[in-house]
C-alpha cells in the first residue's frame, strides 16, 4: 500500500504565468516575497496588473480548496478576496445551468464553499438589525414544560409577538405564565383542538397571522419518547440549540439577516436519534399526499434528509410560504391516538426542508459542541455513527443468539445508483436482443451480473458462522430461493444460513411480525436477536419497532454521496436518466461498498493508484471506448477493446460524436495513461484501474451496454471530481501530476 498524501491545491493549479504567480502568492518561497505580498501597494499593482487573469484563472480551473485556501491568506489583500466573494455563487449557476436546478440535491461536497460555518460565541450577543419581523409559535400542551420555554424566550432579546396553542381548558394557566414570564410582550392564545400535534393548530389556527411576518420560530412542548428522562433530555437539547442562551439566537437571527438563501434552522439531532432515522421512513406515502397538495413535484425520495429531528425550528416564513397558504382544516390531520410514525404530522415534520428547498432556501444546523452554525448541510449523527460501529458490531454479535440479515442493500448491492436502473437497462439492453425466450434469459442473467457484494458485510458473516451464530436471510430480492442460494454459493456461503425468510407478496416487510414468526416468539421484546439491513424502513424501523436490534448498513448509494462521489444530479428523487445510473454503478458500488469504514466526516481515501485509477478515469473511459477521435487510436484503448471483446463479442462499433479533446488536467492523465512514453509500475496500474471499470459494466450488462447514451459531460465531470476534490490520494500518484510529468 502507498504512502497517503493530501493532493496540495498547487498541483492542481496547471501551468502558465498566471498559475505560477497563483503558486507564488500561495506558497512565498522566501520571507522576502512573503513581505512583498503583505504590502497593501505591492498588492494593488498585482491587483491592476493582473487581477483579471487570475480571477478568470481561478473560475475557470481552481478547486474549492484552492479557492479557500486564497480567500484566506493576508498577502493577497482585500481586493483579491473581493474577486473570489462571487466565486462560489458563479460556480454553482455553472453547475444549474449543466444539470438543472436541484435545491436539494446541491453538490455540497463538491461545491463546498455551499457549506459555512457561523461561529456562536460572545462576539454574537448583539441581536442583529435587519431580520424582520419575528412571530413565535408555541404549541403548549404540557404547562410544565411551557413554563421552561417561555422563560427561555427572554434570550430573544428583540421585540416578537407570541402565538400560543392550548387546550380551551388551560388557556387562563397559559395567559397567566405569559403574563408573569413575558410581561409586554404581545400574546395571542388559541384554543386549539388535539388534532395534527403542533403542527396541525399552527396551519389551521395561525398559518394567516404569521404570513405577516418575516421570521418564525416554532416550539412545542415535546414529550414523545419512551422514558420521562429521556424525554427531557431531548426537548432541552433542542431548546438548548434553539434559544438556549443571547449567543444562540443572535448568531441565527444574524445568518438570517446576512444569508437571504438560509429558509430553515433546526438543533443537531439528538444523541438518541440514530442517522437513519434522518429518512422517510414510514412516512413516504403521508409525504407524498404532502407534496401533491403544495405542488412539490420533484422531491428527494432516496438517502438521508436535513430536517429539525423533534419538530422545533428557525424559519423564514417566505420558505415556508407554500405550506402555511395551503389551506388547512384539523380534518386534514389523523385523529388521537396516533401511531409513532406515518401520519401527516411526521411528514410535515420531515418535509418543511423540502419545501424551503423546493423555494431555493438553504437549510441551517445549531451545533453546541462545535459552536457553530452550519449552513446548507446537517451532520444528521453520521459521524457518530461511524465511530461506534466497531463497538457496537462487537458488543452486538457477541450477545445475539440469533443474527437475520437482509439480501438485497446488506450483502449485496446492484451496479447502479439505484435498482430501478438496472429494470431500465435491462428493458433497453432488451430492445436490442432477439424477441421470446431469449429475452427472458437476459434479464435473469442481468439480475445476477449486476449483483455485487458488499466485502466488509460478507466478512461479518464468516465470522458470526465461525462463532456458531444461527444465521437467518431475509430474501428481498424479487427472486426464488434458488436464485439466492446460487448467490451465496458464488461467495462460499453454501449451508451458512440455516433458514432463508420471504417477505409478503408485494415484497415489503411487514411490521405485523409476519416474517419474523420463525425467529421465535422468545427473541421479542429482548437484544438477543440482530438484523442487518439497508433499508431505513424495512430493515431498520421495523425491526426495532419489534424489539430486535437493528444493525445498519449504509446503502451503497447513500455512503457514496456522503463520502463525496459525484452522483447524477437527480438521484434523489428518483428521475435521474438510467444511463447515468449505470454508467456511475461501478464508482458507487466501489465508493460506498463499506458499510463498517471510516467516516465520511474524513477525506476519502483511495488506497493505491489501481483504486485511483478506477474511480477518476473509469467513467471517462467507459464514454470514450466507442467513441471516435484522437483516444480511439491510443494504443492503451485499442488493447482495451480487444480485452472487451475477449469477454464479450458483441461490442458496439466505433461510432458517434468524436471526442479530440476533454481539456484539463484529465485530458492529459488519460492520455499519459493511454499513450504511456515509459511504461512504470504507477501509470500501469493507473490503466488496469480504468480498464477493470469498463470491464465491470460488461461483465454486469454486457457489451452491448456501451452503445448506451451516456452523458459524457457527467463521466469527465466525475473524472475532474476526483482530480480537484479534498481527497486523500496515494503519493506516487501526486507526484505523477506534477506539472513537469504532465504532457502540454
Amino acid at each position: 500500500m502507498g504512502k497517503v498524501f493530501t493532493l496540495p491545491p498547487r498541483r492542481r493549479a496547471g501551468r502558465g504565468l498566471v498559475a505560477r504567480l497563483a503558486a507564488i502568492a500561495l506558497y512565498p518561497r522566501s520571507s522576502a516575497l512573503r513581505r512583498s505580498f503583505r504590502n497593501s501597494a505591492f498588492a494593488a499593482q498585482i491587483d491592476a496588473g493582473c487581477g483579471k487573469a487570475l480571477s478568470d484563472f481561478l473560475f475557470l480551473h481552481a478547486g474549492a480548496a484552492l479557492i479557500e485556501r486564497m480567500a484566506g491568506q493576508d498577502w493577497l489583500g482585500v481586493s483579491a478576496r473581493h474577486r473570489l466573494a462571487g466565486l462560489a455563487e458563479q460556480r454553482h449557476a455553472r453547475f444549474v445551468a449543466r444539470y438543472g436546478e436541484r435545491p436539494f440535491v446541491a453538490r455540497r461536497r463538491l461545491y463546498s464553499e455551499q457549506v459555512r460555518h457561523l461561529p456562536i460565541g460572545p462576539a454574537a450577543a448583539a441581536a442583529p438589525e435587519g431580520a424582520g419581523r419575528l412571530c413565535v409559535v408555541l404549541h403548549a400542551y404540557y404547562l410544565d414544560t411551557a413554563e421552561a420555554i417561555l422563560g427561555k424566550l427572554r434570550h430573544l432579546g428583540r421585540p416578537f409577538d407570541l402565538l400560543v396553542a392550548t387546550p380551551a381548558q388551560q388557556v387562563d394557566a397559559v395567559a397567566e405564565l405569559c403574563r408573569r414570564l413575558l410581561p409586554g410582550v404581545p400574546v395571542q392564545i388559541v384554543p386549539a383542538r388535539n388534532r395534527g400535534r403542533n403542527f396541525g393548530p399552527m396551519l389551521v389556527e395561525m398559518a394567516q397571522e404569521i404570513l405577516g411576518h418575516d421570521l418564525l420560530l416554532h416550539l412545542h412542548t415535546k414529550q414523545s419518547l419512551r422514558t420521562g428522562r429521556v424525554q427531557a433530555a431531548w426537548c432541552n437539547h433542542i431548546l438548548d440549540h434553539l434559544v438556549g442562551s443571547p449567543e444562540v439566537v443572535a448568531t441565527i437571527l444574524g445568518a438570517f439577516a446576512r444569508e437571504p438563501r438560509l429558509g430553515l434552522v433546526g438543533p443537531f439531532s439528538f444523541s438518541d436519534i440514530p442517522y437513519w432515522c434522518h429518512h422517510w421512513m414510514s412516512n413516504a406515502e403521508a409525504a407524498e399526499r404532502l407534496f401533491a397538495r403544495l405542488g412539490v413535484a420533484d422531491y428527494p425520495r432516496d438517502g438521508l434528509l436535513d430536517f429539525p429531528a423533534g419538530g422545533m425550528f428557525w424559519a423564514r416564513v417566505e420558505a415556508l410560504r407554500p405550506l402555511l397558504a395551503a389551506g388547512w382544516d384539523y380534518e386534514d390531520f389523523e385523529p388521537e391516538p396516533l401511531p409513532a410514525d406515518g401520519t401527516l404530522a411526521h411528514a410535515i415534520e420531515r418535509g418543511v426542508t423540502v419545501v424551503a428547498n423546493a423555494g431555493g432556501y438553504l437549510y441551517g444546523e445549531t451545533d453546541l459542541e462545535t459552536r457553530t452554525l452550519r449552513i446548507g448541510d446537517s451532520e444528521k449523527n453520521v459521524t457518530a455513527h461511524f465511530a461506534a460501529t466497531g463497538d457496537q458490531i462487537r458488543t452486538l454479535f457477541e450477545r445475539a443468539d440469533s443474527v437475520s440479515l437482509a439480501f438485497a442493500g446488506a450483502l449485496f448491492t446492484p451496479l447502479a445508483v439505484h435498482p430501478q436502473d438496472v429494470r431500465a437497462a435491462s428493458a433497453w439492453l432488451g430492445t436490442r436482443a432477439a424477441a421470446g425466450s431469449h429475452g427472458e434469459a437476459l434479464e435473469h442473467d442481468l439480475a445476477a451480473g449486476v449483483l455485487k457484494p458488499r466485502e466488509a458485510v460478507l466478512a461479518l458473516v464468516r465470522g458470526l458462522a465461525a462463532q456458531g451464530k444461527h444465521l437467518l436471510i431475509v430474501n428481498d430480492s424479487g427472486r426464488d430461493d434458488a436464485f439466492v442460494r446460487a448467490m451465496l454459493e458464488r461467495q462460499g456461503l453454501d449451508g451458512v444460513f440455516a433458514q432463508t425468510l420471504l417477505p409478503t407478496p408485494d415484497g415489503l416487510v411487514r411490521p405485523d411480525g409476519t416474517l419474523w414468526q420463525p425467529v421465535g416468539e422468545g427473541v421479542k421484546g429482548r437484544y438477543r436477536h440482530v438484523h442487518v439491513g439497508a433499508d431505513p424502513r424495512t430493515d431498520l424501523q421495523y425491526a426495532a419497532n419489534l424489539g430486535f436490534q437493528p444493525m445498519p448498513a449504509v446503502d451503497v448509494a447513500t455512503l457514496a454521496d456522503l463520502r463525496g462521489a459525484l452522483l447524477p444530479a437527480a438521484w434523489r428523487s428518483r428521475s435521474h436518466d438510467w444511463v447515468d445510473g449505470v454508467l456511475l454503478g461501478p464508482l458507487v458500488a466501489r465508493i460506498g461498498n463499506d458499510p463498517f469504514g471510516p467516516s465520511p466526516a474524513s477525506a476519502f481515501r483511495f488506497t493505491n493508484a489501481r483504486e485511483f485509477g478506477y474511480c477518476t478515469l473509469g467513467p471517462a473511459l467507459a464514454v470514450l471506448v466507442t467513441a471516435p477521435g484522437t483516444f480511439a487510436d491510443l494504443p492503451g484503448m485499442r488493447r482495451l477493446r480487444h480485452r472487451v471483446e475477449e469477454s464479450d463479442p458483441a461490442v458496439p462499433p466505433v461510432e458517434g460524436e468524436a471526442v479530440a479533446e476533454i481539456g484539463g488536467s484529465l485530458d492529459r492523465l488519460l492520455r499519459l495513461v493511454l499513450d504511456p512514453k515509459d511504461e512504470d509500475g504507477v501509470l500501469a496500474a493507473l490503466r488496469e484501474g480504468a480498464q477493470d471499470y469498463v470491464l465491470d459494466l460488461v461483465a454486469a450488462y454486457g457489451a452491448p451496454i456501451l452503445a448506451a447514451p451516456f452523458d459524457r459531460n457527467l463521466a469527465f465531470a466525475t473524472g475532474r471530481h476526483w482530480l480537484t476534490g479534498r481527497w486523500e490520494i496515494p503519493g506516487e500518484i501526486r507526484d505523477l501530476l506534477e506539472p513537469e510529468r504532465m504532457p502540454p
